[in-house]
């Protein structure tokens, strides 16, 4: 009856579900990595090596063109890495910065003296934090935005500041930097998500099915008893079988498409990403959701063989009948 299939079906749906909702997250990974180690590439500061002290004595005449001029302290706030990046307020400066292409990546306008621009999570960090709010007494005139950061969680100040013989010609972005997350990592990275959650969601989903499949062969053995020919049972079994795997996994990978972005700014084991790296695009969801049809076509029409084929040979497993007094 429908009231025994139902709980059946609804449990093999919702293993689609999980089986969309993993294969979505596995299937971003690479364009997630890649969108880091791009966010990196474009946020390299270049010009001059971050690695010498802040007091290095190598100097850089303001009249040497059009450059912005400035330098790049890596200091420790809170427990986390911080990238302070003074920038030179002078005409050179101002006349250097009026060009996108001279601007940092993800600020609008170069801070000027007494003035600063911070990421989000530096903002969230100053306001919670009052010992570390000291240190940023500047007026903040902007927020560096997402294409200028690496990860959502990154702690990055520009502060506007006298030109000084410490500062150097400075641009931003370069191809030249090590890739943070490489090709051989990425691979190894799908192979792990593919074996720790693609396999118990394939558990998951074996066991639905097995829980449904009773049912199914009850229902399909009525089908076959009421003169209809194996070719129809068939199709009506296909069709019901991948109606409910295709709405599943569609709703899973939709699920994951709206779990993405707070999950990436949380964190997982350490690790933060921008969910506009790795969109779930509709083209992606309809190839999930045709690869999770087709998949459980053949599952479910291999296992119904039998009650198709052989249908006097199903029992029907009722529930027992109501006895009354009389």
């Amino acid at each position: 009856s429908w009231r025994d299939s139902l709980p059946r079906t609804a449990s093999m749906a919702l293993g689609m579900v999980l089986a969309g909702f993993v294969a979505a997250a596995i299937v971003g990974i690479p364009a997630t990595f890649d969108g880091r180690n791009a966010r990196t590439e474009a946020a390299t500061v270049t010009g001059f090596d971050v690695a010498q002290p802040a007091d290095a004595a190598t100097t850089a005449s303001v009249s040497d063109g059009d450059q912005l001029l400035g330098r790049k302290i890596e200091e420790n706030l809170a427990g986390a890495r911080l990238d302070r990046i003074l920038v030179a307020d002078d005409e050179v400066a101002r006349r250097a910065g009026s060009g996108t292409g001279n601007l940092p990546p993800g600020v609008t306008t170069l801070p000027r003296v007494g003035e600063i621009v911070m990421s989000p999570a530096l903002v969230d960090l100053a306001e919670r934090d009052p010992l570390a709010g000291q240190r940023f007494t500047q007026e903040r005139i902007g927020v560096v935005a997402a294409d200028g950061l690496v990860e959502p969680g990154q702690l990055v100040a520009y502060v506007g500041v006298e030109p000084d013989d410490r500062m150097f010609p400075m641009g931003f972005g370069s191809t030249e930097v090590e890739r943070e997350v490489k090709e051989g990592e990425v691979r190894v990275a799908v192979v792990l998500a593919a074996g720790f959650l693609a396999l118990p969601a394939v558990m998951f989903l074996a066991t639905a099915t097995r829980l449904s499949a009773r049912a199914r062969d009850q229902r399909l053995a009525s089908l076959r008893l009421l003169g209809m020919s194996r070719r129809a049972v068939r199709t009506v079994n296909a069709v019901e079988i991948a109606l409910v795997a295709a709405v599943g996994a569609t709703a899973g990978a939709l699920m994951w498409a709206i779990v993405q972005p707070p999950l990436g700014r949380l964190g997982v084991g350490g690790f933060r990403w921008f969910a506009a790296d790795a969109p779930v695009r509709p083209l992606v969801v309809a190839m999930i959701a045709l690869a999770s049809a087709a998949a459980a076509v053949v599952v479910g029409t291999v296992t119904a063989t039998a009650a198709i084929d052989e249908p006097m040979a199903t029992t029907r497993r009722g529930a027992p009948a109501v006895r009354i007094a009389w």
